[in-house]
Formats: C-alpha cells, sequence, structure tokens
C-alpha cells in the first residue's frame, strides 16, 4: 500500500511538471505563430487569415470530442490518455525532419522566409559589424527541442503512465465463471435477522475486461444483491452496472433467478458519463406484487416475475442474505475501479420481512470474498461501507 501511495503521489506530480511544461511552450508557440502570421499577411488580409485558422484549428475539436468519446467507450479512459499522449507527441513529429527557418529581411527591407543556415546579404551586412556573430545551421537549431521532446517521453513514461495505468487485462480463460470481491451478510451465524431486501450507494467506476473483450462471459460490474440464505437454494436477485461482451460500453443492469432460470433488463444507455458519481441500487420486496423490485437512485427500474417467498422460486426458506460485490466472468478482467479511483460501496443498508423497512446494515457481514487477491484489492468493511479495486500490477 505504501509502495502504492508512493506511486500515485509520483504520478500527481509528474503530471503537474508535464503540464507546467507544456503550457509554458504552447504559450510560446502562440505567440511566435500569430506574430508570424501577422507579419506575413497583408494587412487588408489579416480578418480573412484569422478567420480560416481558427476554423481549421478551433473547427476540429468537435471531431475530436467524437472520436475520443468513441474511443472511451470502446477501450475505456486509460487507454485514451494514453492514445492522446502519443498523438500529442506525433503531432510534433514533423519538427524533427523538416529543416528549421526564420523571417528576415533582405537588404532592400523585404521580409522573406529563409533556412535559419542560409545568409542573406543582410546577414553579410551585420558581420561586418559583430563578426562573431554566427547562425544556427539546421542541426544546430533542432538540437534543443529534440532533447527536450525526447526528454518529456522518458520523464511520462517512466513517472505517469507506470502510476496511473493498472494492471493490463489478461488474455479470457477458456472457461467463463463467476468471480467475485466484496461482502455478504452471514445469516448462519446471525439467524435473528429476517431479511428480504438489500440497499446500497455505489460510486461507478469503469472495469477493463479480458481480451478479446466479446468473448463469451467477458463482463465486469458491481451490484447490490438478496439471495437465499443457503447455498442449498438457486436464486438471486441483483441491481446494478456492468460492462459485458454484449455491448461496448457500461449500463445500468438488473437480473434475476428463478430455480435456475436467468431473467433481466438491460439498459441501452452509455453511462460511462456517470463514472466517479454516486448512484443507489436496491433490491426490496413489495408486498404489492409479492415480488423483488430494482431501484435507480429509488426509481422503479424492474420486478421479478415470481415471489422469493413462494416454494415455487427455489429461493428456500427465510432469512435471506444481502450481498454487496463486484463481479466478473474472467479472472484477467478487471474489477471496477484502480489504486486512484476506488469503486466505493456505502450506505449499506438491508430490508426486515417483519415492515419492509430498510435498516442501516448491521456488522453481519462475516462472509467475505476475493477470488482473486493478487489481481483485486477490497478494503476493510466498516459495516455500511468498503471499497474494491484493481490493483497496480
Amino acid at each position: 500500500m505504501v509502495a502504492t501511495a508512493v506511486l500515485v503521489s509520483l504520478a500527481s506530480r509528474g503530471l503537474v511538471v508535464v503540464g507546467s511544461v507544456s503550457s509554458s511552450l504552447c504559450a510560446q508557440a502562440r505567440a511566435l505563430n500569430v506574430s508570424g502570421r501577422q507579419r506575413l499577411t497583408p494587412p487588408d488580409l489579416l480578418g480573412r487569415m484569422t478567420a480560416v485558422t481558427r476554423m481549421l484549428v478551433w473547427g476540429t475539436i468537435p471531431i475530436g470530442a467524437l472520436v475520443g468519446g468513441t474511443l472511451a467507450t470502446d477501450f475505456g479512459f486509460r487507454p485514451l490518455l494514453v492514445i492522446a499522449g502519443v498523438g500529442a507527441l506525433l503531432g510534433g513529429a514533423p519538427l524533427l525532419v523538416v529543416r528549421a527557418h526564420r523571417l528576415k529581411e533582405d537588404v532592400a527591407g523585404n521580409l522573406v522566409i529563409a533556412p535559419v543556415d542560409q545568409v542573406l546579404p543582410l546577414d553579410a551586412h551585420v558581420r561586418r559589424w559583430f563578426p562573431d556573430l554566427r547562425c544556427q545551421t539546421s542541426e544546430e537549431h533542432m538540437r534543443g527541442p529534440r532533447l527536450l521532446i525526447i526528454g518529456l517521453i522518458v520523464f511520462t513514461s517512466l513517472v505517469t503512465l507506470p502510476a496511473g495505468e493498472s494492471a493490463a487485462a489478461g488474455a479470457c480463460s477458456s472457461t467463463p465463471s463467476n468471480f467475485f470481491d466484496g461482502y455478504s451478510h452471514n445469516p448462519a451465524q446471525f439467524p435473528s435477522y429476517d431479511y428480504v431486501g438489500a440497499s446500497t450507494y455505489i460510486v461507478v467506476q469503469s472495469p477493463t475486461l479480458c481480451s478479446p473483450s466479446n468473448a463469451p462471459g467477458a463482463q465486469s460490474n458491481s451490484w447490490a444483491m438478496i439471495a437465499p440464505g443457503s447455498s442449498d437454494y438457486a436464486g438471486w436477485s441483483q441491481m446494478g452496472f456492468i460492462r459485458d461482451a454484449t455491448a461496448t460500453y457500461m449500463r445500468w443492469f438488473s437480473q434475476n433467478n428463478k430455480n435456475g432460470a436467468i431473467s433481466g433488463r438491460y439498459g441501452t444507455t452509455n453511462i460511462f458519463g456517470e463514472v466517479g458519481k454516486r448512484h443507489a441500487f436496491q433490491v426490496l420486496y413489495s408486498a404489492a406484487c409479492a415480488c423483488l423490485q430494482q431501484k435507480l437512485d429509488f426509481a422503479f427500474w424492474s420486478q421479478t416475475d415470481f415471489s422469493p417467498l413462494s416454494s415455487l422460486s427455489g429461493w428456500g426458506p427465510r432469512p435471506f442474505r444481502p450481498i454487496f460485490s463486484a463481479e466478473t466472468g474472467h479472472l484477467q478482467s478487471d474489477v471496477p475501479g484502480d489504486p486512484s479511483r476506488h469503486t466505493k460501496f456505502s450506505g449499506l443498508g438491508a430490508q426486515r420481512y417483519s415492515d419492509k423497512v430498510v435498516e442501516p446494515m448491521p456488522c453481519t457481514m462475516t462472509l467475505s470474498y476475493n477470488d482473486n487477491p493478487t489481481r483485486w484489492g477490497r478494503s476493510s468493511s466498516s459495516c455500511q461501507a468498503f471499497d474494491v479495486w484493481t490493483k497496480m500490477p
């Protein structure tokens, strides 16, 4: 944990330094760029020149936003940052190979563009008065920028990227299953708690799936669940968010298991914009429909077509078991979250059967799950809160 904190701290400082250097260079480049354009453009064409320049420079921003959003949807935010960084560096690549030029005045006072190593008549005139003055050659002129760019690349790759990236998702295993990272109420140890529902807040974070991301069972999600109190019975009902092989984007989802028969509702809206935001997820019993209802931010989302209290559901007798967890279909996938952005569960609650009221979760979650502790992290439970995340490589 100390090593992780140190790396994250270095990453933050690295980003600040790189950002400061970049901003300084941008300010200098803009001053030179605008001054050069204004000196080269006739006064009566300055307006048109500025308009065309702005259209070409600023007009591409919506295109970049569209491309960036598409890439973030398909690959996630961290890969997008790497792609953007590489693209920014490649944008300056032509400066490494083109011949450097500068603005000069000839003997007649005309403004011309000439290579920095080309001596104009005015240069010869000046050299008579300043014999020690020497113009840099193209190679000498570009040596400084080359070293600066190389230094920024090395600095960013050694300091910023390793601390900002979680372990890269590996290749999917041949057989998918269900793997968990979370906590569960233990009805066997605390039989006096008669629960029929579960409720929590979760801060949404983006996971990375194993490759290929469309492999069978490739999915990663976080949820609140109510399930039979004993593993001898089949069933569950859950509400949360998911990224899976069916869709390339994150979405809300609910899922139910009635004696082994799976059903549910999956959203069709991309929720990447909800990353970092807290939402409420509930699975509560309703006497009105004699069913379980899933709710998102306290609003109805879906409901089961069965009563968990019925013997036909296959759930078995009460009390049921509230569970709060992240889940993947392969051990090689990430659970949502990384070392600097945890998936936070808070306000954990359970619905009492007696009066159907949701109460704060007591300290009865003695059942814990982490099927891949080398890859996934999980904080200790404070009875009503805990975090999960994917660790550093």
